[in-house]
């Protein structure tokens, strides 16, 4: 049975919508130097804050977001896995892009591609997107 956020289910995880209460696991995540090495800067707690607003209403308005991911095995939260509506001036926007951005203890394990092979099938199938 799904839990009241979540959107994919996969053998290992859950991908789901933020709640308020993952603001301290996310700002974790994104403050981590390790993590954030190719990003100008690591995040601080207001573009934290802000970040997880603008995830959950992406995800409450069209469906989809970068996801919350948790171990199916222990709810632990690892990161974060998905969809973006990009509208940022490029030549190939607007478009559905397809990111990630775990904690570097679940590095090499899998979890990035599992999660972002549902999310691409949860676009096409689900959503009936024509590309990502």
């Amino acid at each position: 049975m799904q839990g009241q956020n979540e959107i994919i289910s996969t053998e290992r995880l859950i991908l789901r919508n933020w709640i308020d209460s993952d603001l301290e696991n996310l700002h974790a995540l994104c403050s981590d130097p390790h993590v954030m090495k190719y990003f100008p800067e690591v995040s601080t707690m207001e573009q934290s804050r802000t970040l997880l607003s603008r995830l959950k209403n992406m995800c409450d308005e069209r469906g989809y977001c970068y996801f919350a991911v948790e171990l199916r095995s222990s709810k632990e939260f690892i990161g974060f896995v998905g969809l973006a509506y990009q509208d940022f001036e490029a030549d190939f926007t607007p478009c559905v892009d397809i990111g990630w951005r775990l904690h570097k203890k679940y590095w090499s394990k899998g979890y990035a591609r599992e999660a972002a092979e549902a999310s691409l099938k949860y676009a096409f199938e689900k959503l009936e997107l024509d590309e990502v």
